[in-house]
């Protein structure tokens, strides 16, 4: 009776200890495949590199999603086609400004975020790099100083921000600044529903959080 009993007790020592592995590869087995059917099923996109940081409890995912073929000259085109006529805004800065020495193919050929503000959205605006640019524009350094009743609403599955961009110490740190993070919304998205205009989450959330202040 006390063998069996131990080893009952190491049988579920056992599956502690391996279950939450067992369900973090299950997750990034579905994320795996949910990206290989989204970049077959696009004409533009692929998923050039992907990781994950595990922990014991939990896997973070880090993909790459990039632009086939010609980069942003397909899709820039297409832009210029139905909005400006023809030309494209980024090629119009070239003949405007050639001092600054934009480099077009390198831009029509960008196939992310950080090609594209290497080679134009910094040196247009003065930034030495893509890092540069996104480091001096993030918002997240001034949080600190808020001194005025605060909401910050962001969400865990907003393709544009990493884990990182959430300021977690910085809510900790200051009673002014007041952070919610939603599982799912996206790129500020908060749509409950789509009948009938009626899903605005996070404009109702915004009024009920300015209605606790007064």
């Amino acid at each position: 009776m006390k063998k069996s009993f131990v080893a009952l007790l190491i049988a579920l020592a056992l599956i502690v200890m391996i279950s939450p592995g067992i369900v973090g590869r299950l997750a990034e087995r579905s994320m795996e495949e949910n990206l290989d059917w989204a970049a077959q099923e696009s004409q533009e996109l692929v998923v050039t590199s992907q990781g994950y940081d595990r922990g014991w409890f939990s896997s973070e995912g880090q993909h790459r999603v990039e632009l086939k073929g010609g980069g942003l000259r397909d899709i820039l085109q297409a832009y210029a086609d139905t909005e400006t006529g023809g030309e494209i805004p980024a090629l119009i800065k070239i003949e405007q400004f050639p001092e600054i020495g934009l480099n077009k193919e390198a831009i029509l050929n960008s196939k992310n975020f950080l090609d594209f503000d290497n080679y134009f959205t910094a040196p247009v605006n003065g930034f030495e790099d893509a890092e540069d640019y996104w480091k001096k524009n993030s918002c997240k350094q001034f949080l600190g100083g808020i001194k005025t009743p605060s909401l910050l609403i962001t969400s865990v599955d907003d393709p544009f921000l990493s884990p990182s961009c959430i300021p977690l110490q910085e809510a900790k740190e200051n009673d002014f600044f007041h952070l919610e993070v939603t599982n799912y919304g996206g790129h500020v998205g908060y749509n409950s529903n789509f009948e009938n205009g009626s899903g605005f989450w996070l404009e109702r959330r915004i009024i009920d959080y300015v209605e606790t202040l007064y």
